[in-house]
């Protein structure tokens, strides 16, 4: 639970860029510019996710899985939807699809992260 603890502090920081991203997405959907994104595998939360978190899941409670398990999909998700923005092409959908990103998915994965740190401090 101690390593859990240590590692969640890290993804809280690298969460944070996450809203970097977002600001670069819609930069270079303003200026019609290629972005090159990256899968929830490639950012750095998801490598520390994948190299040191997942790996300790199944010995973790069921409701710590839970979360992680959700943690986990909503990062995915983030990725693969903001993956589907066409940056050069800037679209109304586009727009709309970053927003969504940004108003929905982000939020509920930052409430994920708070809500298993609420869990393992217990």
């Amino acid at each position: 639970m101690e390593n859990i603890a240590k590692k969640l502090e890290e993804l809280d920081e690298l969460l944070a860029q996450h809203t970097i991203y977002i600001s670069n997405v819609k930069r270079a959907l303003n200026h019609k510019t290629e972005f090159q994104h990256k899968n929830c595998h490639e950012c750095k939360f998801g490598q520390v996710l994948d190299k040191d978190i997942l790996p300790l899941k199944d010995e973790l409670p069921e409701d710590i899985r839970e979360i992680i398990n959700e943690i986990e999909r909503l990062h995915c998700d983030f990725h693969n939807i903001i993956s589907k923005v066409d940056t050069k092409r800037a679209s109304e959908e586009d727009f709309k699809t970053l927003e969504k990103v940004d108003r929905e998915i982000f939020l509920q994965l930052l409430s994920k992260i708070l809500k298993l740190k609420r869990v393992v401090k217990k």
